[in-house]
């Protein structure tokens, strides 16, 4: 991205002030494009790959699969609660140790 510069004078909203003034675009050094953020993001996704992430495109490709959206969103459900159950028992084994 870059920003307005009118040397000595003031630059509101990247509008140039009126008049015969010399002004000029200059790169703005804090800007990230959302497409290089996006891809940033993606090399760090693909380099991190483990058994989890193939193991959620296995249940995502199940899910495809399901004709009823109702019987998808049941899965879903399951799934979910199974996870806040299974992290509610760790959580109590760590209360446990600290006994």
């Amino acid at each position: 991205m870059y920003s307005l510069d009118c040397p000595e004078f003031k630059v509101e909203n990247n509008v140039p002030p009126s008049g015969d003034i010399d002004c000029y675009y200059v790169p703005d050094p804090n800007y990230i494009s959302m497409e290089s953020a996006s891809n940033t993001n993606l090399d760090e996704a693909e380099s991190a790959e483990d058994e989890f992430d193939i193991f959620g495109r296995y249940i995502a490709s199940e899910l495809r699969k399901i004709k009823s959206e109702e019987h998808r969103n049941e899965i879903k459900r399951k799934i979910l609660q199974i996870i806040i159950d299974i992290t509610a028992q760790n959580e109590n084994l760590g209360d446990a140790d600290l006994e």
